[in-house]
C-alpha cells in the first residue's frame, strides 16, 4: 500500500472519531435521556469496531509481521554469471611441421639404370655419361667412359642390370655389359657393381657415383 492510501485511511478515522467525541461531550454536558445514551453507546461501539478493523487492514496491507512478506523480502535470486569475453581463453594448437626430406625410392634408382643402359645400347654415350655424378666425372673423362662402354653386343643383351638394392640413401646395382670386339667379332662379358647416390645438384635425383 502506498503512502497516499495510508494518509487517506487516517483521515477517514479522524473524520469518524470527531463526531463520536462530540457525542460523548454532548452526553456528558447535556445529560440526555437513556434512549439517547443507548444510541450513542451503540454508535461508539460500532466506531471502535470499525477503527479496529481498519487498523487490521492497514497492518495486513503494509506487510506487518506477515511471514511470507518477510521471506519474499529476504529471497535472493541467484543469477548465473556469464563468462566475460575479455577473460575467455581460446586454445590454439600449433603444429610444427617436420623438415621436408626428399626420399628417392627404389623405382627412381631403377629408372636411372634403365635410362643408362638404353643410352649405352643405342650408342648415346653422352646421354649415359650425363647420368653420372660430378664426383664420377671428376675421376673419369668422357673418353675413358666411351672406351669402356662403346660397341655393346646387343645380340647378347648389351647393357643389363638387376634390381637396385637401396639402403641408407645409397643404391647398389649389379650391371653386366656385353662388349663386342670389332676386330675379331668376339664378345666379352664384364660384371660391374654400380653405386648410386642422391644428387643434390639435380633435385636430389639418383646419379651413378661409381662403376667398379
Amino acid at each position: 500500500m502506498s503512502l497516499n492510501d495510508v494518509i487517506s485511511i487516517i483521515g477517514t478515522l479522524v473524520s469518524i472519531a470527531v463526531p463520536v467525541v462530540g457525542a460523548l461531550i454532548y452526553i456528558l454536558t447535556r445529560k440526555p435521556d437513556k434512549k439517547v445514551i443507548f444510541i450513542v453507546s451503540i454508535v461508539t461501539v460500532v466506531v471502535i469496531v470499525c477503527v479496529l478493523g481498519i487498523a487490521e487492514v492497514i497492518s495486513g496491507a503494509t506487510g506487518g509481521n506477515n511471514p511470507s512478506t518477510a521471506q519474499s523480502a529476504n529471497t535472493v535470486t541467484s543469477v548465473p554469471q556469464s563468462a566475460s569475453p575479455a577473460n575467455t581463453v581460446t586454445s590454439v594448437s600449433v603444429v610444427t611441421p617436420f623438415p621436408t626430406t626428399v626420399h628417392v625410392v627404389e623405382s627412381d634408382a631403377t629408372m636411372v639404370m634403365k635410362n643408362f643402359c638404353d643410352s649405352i645400347n643405342s650408342g648415346n654415350i653422352q646421354g649415359a655419361y650425363a647420368l653420372t655424378s660430378s664426383n664420377y666425372q671428376a675421376q673419369h673423362s668422357i673418353t675413358d667412359f666411351s672406351n669402356q662402354f662403346n660397341d655393346p653386343d646387343i645380340s647378347k643383351g648389351g647393357c643389363l642390370y638387376d634390381t637396385p638394392q637401396v639402403s641408407s640413401g645409397i643404391a647398389t646395382v649389379k650391371l653386366t655389359f656385353d662388349k663386342l670386339d670389332i676386330s675379331n667379332g668376339t664378345t666379352s662379358t664384364v660384371t660391374y657393381t654400380v653405386t648410386l647416390i642422391e644428387y643434390p645438384q639435380n633435385n636430389n635425383e639418383w646419379r651413378i657415383n661409381s662403376i667398379q
